[in-house]
């Protein structure tokens, strides 16, 4: 399982799931930062940074991106944010899932 996130609610509660989850999960690089406090209280963890299962896959402030170019980018592309997300990286490098 992956998880994948764009807004930065969404990104720290991904951050946290997948940290509890022992799952990968991409993330754009804003997070909301009262809201990752409020979590960390919830399920009484120690705050981690991005650097564990957690990959940064945008950050409006870069200019480089590592994209493969996929065709699932236009099924999977309802913000203008996960164009930047590599799915060859998401799935391991692994076959199309879709071709028979």
């Amino acid at each position: 399982m992956h998880l994948i996130s764009y807004g930065e609610k969404g990104n720290v509660f991904v951050s946290h799931l997948s940290n509890l989850l022992q799952v990968p999960s991409f993330i754009t690089a804003d997070k909301d930062k009262r809201f990752d406090q409020q979590i960390s209280e919830i399920i009484n963890e120690e705050i981690t940074s991005a650097t564990g299962p957690t990959e940064i896959y945008f950050d409006p402030k870069s200019e480089t991106y590592d994209v493969a170019d996929q065709a699932i980018f236009t099924v999977l592309n309802p913000s203008r944010y996960l164009k930047y997300l590599d799915v060859v990286r998401v799935n391991y490098g692994g076959a199309n899932e879709t071709e028979n």
